[in-house]
């Protein structure tokens, strides 16, 4: 039996793609995991915020974090997780700035942001005791970036508040290097999906890493 295991192990070449923070703060620590697990499987990893064509640019698969329904299309798509953003500040802002109390005091003060397509930019904060309440509050931010470990340093560094994935700010809150601002409130919600070319025709390999980020992602984003 042990020569017929050794052949159906996964094995082959797996090219996948993601966003650069998911890859530097989700998958970081769970890739090796994974080729622990999998030895004879090799990963390449493109980890770009370019929108990426999995069909077309040749992925096997493609992790994207989305806030509204995905388009239909011939690609399989698995939700894996929801993510809460949260708004974070560095100790050193609130204590020159003052702790806001309620949504209505964040227009006096300074922010940070995702650089986005669109040119406005406005938090959906949602009461986590009552979701039914939910406060737009339009801003201009001081530091636009499409990087977010360059807006968590400026937030950390006490240049305003930001808006991030719960889990990209989760550390440092625990050393105490950044605050949750309004931490009953969230400042909305994405879902991660990972996308897949086709499950008819999936590769023993790429079935494997499916299942086990399907199993894993949600603890580390959560």
């Amino acid at each position: 039996g042990i020569v017929r295991q050794r052949t159906a192990e996964p094995s082959g070449t797996i090219r996948f793609t993601c966003s650069v923070a998911f890859a530097q703060l989700a998958l970081a620590e769970l890739i090796p995991r994974f080729m622990t697990q999998f030895p004879r499987v090799r990963i390449v990893q493109h980890a770009t915020n370019r929108h990426v064509d999995p069909v077309q640019d040749g992925f096997d698969l493609c992790l994207r974090a989305h806030t509204h329904a995905l388009p239909d299309s011939t690609l399989v798509q698995r939700p894996l997780a929801q993510i809460p953003w949260h708004l974070f500040a560095g100790p050193a802002y609130l204590a020159r700035k003052g702790t806001p109390e309620h949504p209505d005091d964040l227009s006096s003060h300074d922010t940070l942001a995702l650089r986005g397509p669109q040119d406005g930019h406005a938090w959906q904060l949602r009461d986590a005791r009552n979701a039914d309440v939910v406060v737009e509050v339009p801003f201009t931010p001081f530091l636009e970036s499409d990087d977010m470990a360059t807006l968590k340093a400026a937030a950390r560094q006490g240049v305003g508040i930001v808006a991030l994935p719960g889990y990209v700010g989760r550390n440092e809150v625990g050393r105490g290097e950044l605050v949750r601002v309004l931490p009953q409130w969230t400042a909305g919600v994405a879902t991660m999906s990972l996308l897949m070319p086709s499950r008819r025709g999936l590769l023993p390999s790429v079935r494997a890493f499916a299942e086990f980020l399907a199993e894993h992602v949600p603890a580390v984003v959560q």
